[in-house]
């Protein structure tokens, strides 16, 4: 392999991308950039080529679903990686801003690809429908495995089924726009609820965006804006209707911010 030792091998389940004309088609992640593969029947021959020139850390910097395969991208010498996704023709496509991510899991049974950060933090993407992302605070998984369609995090405390629902209480809950990070105005965000039983109480929302005047970015603004939910709670969301429900929010923005996020703390 040019790019040195692979660490990773992933491809599309069920979509046409593993095998196509008697040829096994893969991704391959290596320390120095991620390759598209190309295998002859019975490995006669074997044809590469790179499609991004970020590499993985690990095995686990990899995870594939029906839709893509995805990959925690690092530059050599970064102590930070990108959430990535690659489709079947190998284009590398973003999903977050660049953090301390460490291993990622792909949970089929709610569609989720869980990105696991060293602080022992992971954000969960959701993938299928347009709840976006939410973040959980008491994973700190290190690797990760999937088996018989269930996902499993490896942690210090053992082994953690991902599907399971969460039997803590937890009133914030952090969203990402992952899908288009853009200012907007007004702006409509959706929201990630955990606690389905908080939801008729005073909500607290903490924006945090960033300069996009064409100067260089200020540090985090915090804005905080005490008030209610503009439209009805629904049943759709993070995850699963029984593990979570989503609330619809609106509001205004000056026009050099992009949104990075928001928190809801429920009171």
């Amino acid at each position: 392999m040019p790019g040195g030792t692979v660490r990773a091998l992933q491809a599309m389940p069920g979509t046409g991308q593993s095998w196509e004309f008697g040829r096994s088609r893969f991704f391959a992640g290596t320390g120095t950039g991620i390759f598209s593969v190309v295998a002859s029947s019975g490995g006669g021959k074997i044809s590469t080529r790179i499609i991004d020139s970020r590499g993985i850390g690990r095995r686990s910097a990899m995870a594939a679903t029906p839709e893509a395969v995805y990959a925690l991208l690092t530059t050599p010498g970064a102590d930070t990686s990108v959430p990535a996704a690659i489709n079947a023709t190998g284009k590398v496509r973003p999903i977050a801003l660049p953090g301390p991510y460490s291993a990622l899991a792909y949970d089929p049974e709610h569609s989720e690809l869980w990105a696991f950060k060293a602080n022992g933090t992971a954000a969960i993407f959701c993938l299928g429908h347009e709840a976006g992302m939410y973040s959980r605070y008491d994973v700190a998984c290190t690797d990760t495995a999937t088996t018989d369609g269930e996902a499993y995090g490896i942690s210090p405390q053992g082994i953690v089924c991902l599907g399971m629902e969460d039997a803590a209480e937890r009133n914030t809950v952090t969203y990402a726009d992952t899908a288009s990070p853009k200012s907007r105005r007004p702006f409509v965000l959706n929201a990630a609820v955990t606690d389905i039983r908080a939801i008729d109480s005073t909500m607290t929302m903490a924006f945090d965006a960033v300069s996009n005047n064409g100067t260089a970015a200020r540090p985090y603004v915090r804005l905080r804006i005490k008030g209610d939910i503009l439209s009805p709670v629904v049943a759709r969301t993070a995850g699963a209707p029984a593990r979570s429900i989503a609330a619809r929010i609106a509001g205004s923005a000056g026009a050099d911010f992009i949104f990075t996020g928001f928190r809801l703390y429920i009171s």
